[in-house]
């Protein structure tokens, strides 16, 4: 009697069985019809609607997506107040001022040789030329600064340029140089030092009183970047041995300038305003200094002869400056070139 109601259960559960696979079927077949009229098995594939436009949503999205390229990594490039020659450039810009001491010390072994014997001649030119070598090298700094009277003064004394000298000193990774002032009714700056150690930054104080916050900014930074790129310590012991003959030689700063480098002031403006970023305050600084320059009163003192084109405008104004024809140092030159980049 049981037989009947098992039967029964068991057809019921399979026509339930078949009716579930043909609707699982029915929608697969749809899904199927659906992918092809869109673009494929999942809308992976490449057809199109009857729009002409692909239906496909992650097609869609790949396509407005931008295109990522792998590239290397870009190489460095050294910042423009670098020096691109390094610290053996630096050494070899001063191995013609060096040569004075070694000159030296041959005519006095020269000298000692014929009065008194070859060998004692020999052995004393050779040390009076490695002593007079280390004397300049550690001296050149000191006698300049001693010859121009200046004053060494305190960040507190001054402090408009001690910020700004700070700044840019933490800007382009170097240490705070010593801070002198000099009396003169021209606005002017000079940077002196032998060695990292005994780095001094002069200045006259009438370039805090005549001009702009702006404008000593630029010409701290144009003298500034004569220490980063190593420029500094062949133009110190050019004119200290240039003292010695500056009272007598009046054109002896042609020759300090030629061994300082040429082209070394309008490469040092560049260097100003790529930090700065405001050709500007260079170019009116410039102008001003250079108007005033000629009541500067350095220029007829041993020590402004011979640093006379070391300063970042020269003393002396247009009566003393190098004639402007190839001269790319000329303050004319220089501001023209400023003029054009702005």
């Amino acid at each position: 009697m049981n037989s009947k109601p098992k039967a029964a259960s068991s057809g019921r559960r399979g026509s339930i069985a078949g009716s579930a696979g043909s609707a699982v079927q029915a929608k697969r077949r749809s899904s199927e019809q659906v992918c092809r009229a869109g673009g494929g098995n999942d809308g992976r594939g490449g057809g199109r609607s009857t729009s002409g436009r692909s239906s496909s949503p992650r097609k869609a999205a790949r396509s407005i997506e931008p295109s990522i390229s792998i590239s290397t990594p870009a190489r460095y490039e050294k910042p423009p107040w670098d020096s691109p020659s390094g610290r053996p450039g630096r050494f070899r810009l001063v191995l013609p001022v060096l040569a004075y001491p070694v000159v030296a010390g041959g005519v006095v072994g020269v000298v000692l040789g014929m009065l008194v014997d070859w060998v004692a001649g020999m052995v004393a030119a050779l040390v009076f030329a490695v002593m007079g070598a280390a004397l300049l090298w550690k001296r050149s700094t000191r006698s300049v600064i001693d010859r121009l009277h200046a004053v060494s003064v305190s960040p507190a004394e001054f402090p408009r340029v001690a910020v700004i000298v700070q700044g840019i000193c933490d800007s382009v990774g170097l240490s705070m140089p010593s801070l002198y002032v000099v009396d003169d009714p021209c606005p002017n700056a000079l940077i002196l030092g032998s060695c990292e150690k005994d780095m001094a930054l002069v200045f006259t104080r009438d370039l805090c009183e005549k001009l702009q916050p702006l404008e000593i900014e630029a010409v701290m930074a144009h003298e500034l970047l004569h220490l980063r790129a190593g420029e500094y310590a062949n133009a110190t012991m050019a004119a200290s041995v240039a003292l010695t003959v500056a009272r007598w030689w009046p054109g002896v700063s042609v020759i300090v300038y030629r061994l300082a480098g040429k082209g070394r002031e309008l490469l040092a403006d560049k260097r100003a305003i790529s930090l700065t970023r405001y050709p500007p305050a260079l170019s009116s600084a410039l102008g001003l200094m250079y108007q005033l320059a000629a009541k500067s009163q350095l220029v007829d003192t041993p020590a402004g002869r011979a640093t006379r084109l070391l300063w970042t405008v020269p003393l002396g104004g247009s009566e003393n400056s190098m004639p402007v024809a190839g001269n790319v140092d000329h303050p004319e030159v220089r501001i023209a070139v400023l003029e054009e980049l702005y």
